[in-house]
């Protein structure tokens, strides 16, 4: 009789004894008194030699046997049967065979493996399935089986479930190795039993496909530390293409101690992503603080605003290397963005890098208060209660010329050394910053980092501590020169206020004394029909502002009895597109004009010119009306156009978050 190759399988019961604690039989015991069973021509077993042989074996290899013998059930006594290289499709029930003790089935054509081919078999040990065609396994076939061996190896399976994959049961091995295997599934939603002892077995998953560690939490270990049931689960992942990013770091620093006691040659799998990593040894990361090198980059994502580079890294916490503190860098330098992001994912710390940017105005985020580093160009403004979230923060750094001016007085609220983390802090100090002295003197503004606010005197600097102390703060009172001022002054300065804001808010007196005139049709009729056209002006490379217009607001508008005009698909080939824009701006009586981000910046030249027209034709004909879709929310502060900003202050607006219904309500409101 033929003797199978099980080299491995002493390995891995000793594997299970010493490392696992785990008593399995790994070896098979054959029968050498088993009866051959005989295979005819036709698929039919002939034994009438074995009648009386309480062990039978059946081996039929290399002869295109198609499927299994239709009067197997006819010989329980069976022990092992050997049907490799054959093109055997599937495995029935055999559940009437309670003796079968081993099958081997390797390189056939066999595509799944179900519970009732198996899970009835208890005594059941080596079952060989290798190099078949094996795409999916039923959840539960490994799971309730009473195999201590299986070899999968070579076929092509893509998923495992978690069910099949962390078994009560002690086992010896169990080789997915050479398949497609990429992730661990839960499609019964499986949760770790915390009062049940896994005692687990080898699995080999070495070349496949898998490029990242499971979400522990998706596949029912709600806690890392509820990963440590399968502690004696020997799992070897080496020669996949492992991606080395952050969402490696936390399993990685969990399970530290544990390397340090047991040294295994699976632990040393290596990175083959990004390239930056390629061929580094995952081990190897807890040296030191390469724990940092293990960064997730989010470029590029919705999760990182536009000309942003976004860079998740993890990084050990205060309290040493067995706790990691995840940090969100977002470097917007040279972005040109006005605002701060209204959404960003949950994280430990946020770090701000704007230099360059335009951020005059920080509104109330709700991640301010993890925000630890903000490095800006400028001193910006902050909404109410805004600056008080900033309970983390440990550097806030500025430009040169924004120092010049000193910090606001409400900045007061921080320690002093979170401005001084990068270099001085150099202030043109007049009488109005004694307060910084007192601010100084009471915070302990000594730094370690060695920097310091100064006081710039002549080509050098002094500190603030220093020297205000010495300078000549003293009121001089005069009454008739301060009676004289005020009498020069008050006229001058109402007559200022008024003019200042006549010309401020020139557009929104503009827009009141618009709705106050008499309705005057023009004087001649254009060829479209003025009163039905609606002119839709939008960002046309915002690709889903342009999808939500063809599919939702166009159906709408026209369910209203109403035309629309897209200048992006409807302007005539081969016009010009300025003349043909402002044309027929002219004859549409409607404009709907959606406020994104790009819609009115520099680069955006089209849509800045269709606004100007849109606006001039608005208010030269009382009877045309003008809805602004705040598509990104953004507010008067936001754009540097004083025409959208007054119209943001008294005009139609309705904001895109208010979601359809009410949109809608308030175009069939405004458009009547």
């Amino acid at each position: 009789m033929e003797i199978i190759d099980l080299s491995l399988l002493p390995v891995m019961c000793a594997l299970c004894f010493t490392v696992f604690q785990i008593n399995c039989a790994c070896t098979v015991n054959y029968d050498i008194n088993s009866c051959h069973l005989l295979l005819s021509l036709n698929g039919t077993i002939s034994g009438d030699h074995c009648s009386k042989a309480e062990s039978m074996d059946l081996d039929y290899t290399f002869r295109n046997l198609q499927t299994f013998p239709g009067n197997l059930c006819d010989f329980p006594f069976i022990k092992l049967i050997r049907l490799s290289d054959n093109l055997l499709t599937g495995i029935p029930s055999l559940s009437c065979l309670p003796n079968l003790e081993v099958l081997e089935l390797s390189r056939n054509k066999i595509s799944s493996l179900r519970k009732a081919s198996l899970i009835h078999n208890r005594n059941l040990g080596y079952v060989d399935l290798s190099y078949n065609l094996i795409t999916y396994i039923e959840t539960g076939v490994l799971e309730l089986s009473t195999f201590h061996t299986i070899i999968l190896k070579g076929n092509f399976l893509m998923s495992l479930d978690v069910r099949d994959f962390a078994i009560v049961r002690p086992f010896c091995l169990m080789d997915f190795s050479y398949n497609n295997l990429q992730v661990l599934v839960n499609n019964y939603k499986w949760t770790v039993n915390k009062s049940v002892s896994y005692s687990g077995g080898f699995i080999d998953a070495t070349y496949n496909n898998i490029q990242e560690l499971p979400n522990w939490k998706k596949v029912g270990f709600p806690n890392l530390s509820d990963v440590g049931k399968i502690i004696y689960f020997g799992i070897d992942i080496r020669y996949n293409p492992i991606t080395c990013d952050c969402r490696l770091a936390e399993p990685l620093v969990y399970f530290k101690p544990l390397t340090k006691h047991i040294d295994r040659t699976y632990f040393y799998m290596s990175c083959q992503n990004p390239p930056a990593l390629k061929g580094s040894l995952i081990i190897n990361f807890l040296d030191g603080d390469r724990i940092s090198e293990l960064v997730c980059d989010y470029t590029g994502t919705p999760l990182c605003p536009r000309g942003c580079s976004c860079v998740k890294t993890p990084r050990y916490s205060s309290a040493g290397e067995t706790q990691l503190t995840f940090t969100l860098s977002i470097n917007c330098s040279q972005s040109k963005i006005q605002r701060l992001p209204h959404i960003l994912p949950e994280i430990n710390e946020i770090e701000f890098y704007l230099h360059g940017s335009f951020i005059a105005h920080i509104k109330e985020e709700h991640y301010l208060p993890r925000v630890s580093v903000m490095e800006l160009s400028n001193l910006p403004s902050f909404e109410h209660g805004a600056l008080g979230k900033l309970k983390r923060l440990k550097e806030f750094s500025t430009s040169r010329k924004a120092q010049f001016y000193g910090i606001p007085r409400e900045f007061s609220c921080f320690d002093p050394c979170i401005f001084l983390q990068k270099q001085d802090f150099i202030v043109n100090c007049t009488c109005s910053h004694r307060w910084m002295y007192e601010w100084l003197v009471t915070r302990n503004g000594n730094c370690s980092t060695g920097f310091a606010f100064k006081c710039m005197v002549g080509i050098s600097a002094e500190k603030i501590i220093t020297y205000i102390p010495h300078m000549d703060c003293q009121e001089k009172s005069n009454n008739s020169i301060y009676i004289l001022l005020f009498n020069c002054s008050f006229l001058g300065i109402c007559v200022a206020v008024f003019a200042a804001a006549v010309y401020r808010y020139k557009y929104e007196i503009r827009l009141i004394y618009r709705t106050s005139r008499a309705c005057k049709r023009p004087s001649s009729q254009s060829v479209l029909d003025q009163d039905c056209v609606v002119f839709v002006s939008y960002d046309g490379e915002n690709q889903d502002l342009h999808s939500w217009i063809l599919k939702s607001l166009e159906p709408f508008l026209i369910l209203k009895g109403f035309h629309v005009f897209l200048p992006t698909r409807d302007l005539t080939l081969g016009s010009v597109r300025s003349d043909e824009t402002a044309w027929q701006i002219s004859v549409s009586r409607f404009y709907i004009v959606h406020l994104s981000d790009n819609y009115l910046n520099e680069d955006s030249l089209y849509t800045y010119k269709e606004w100007t027209c849109i606006w001039e034709s608005y208010l030269a004909d009382s009877r045309k009306r003008l809805l602004v879709i705040n598509y990104d929310l953004i507010g008067p502060a936001d754009t540097s156009c004083n025409k959208m900003k007054s119209f943001l202050h008294a005009g139609d607006v309705v904001s895109f978050s208010k979601g359809e219904n009410l949109m809608f309500s308030k175009i069939s409101k405004t458009l009547r």
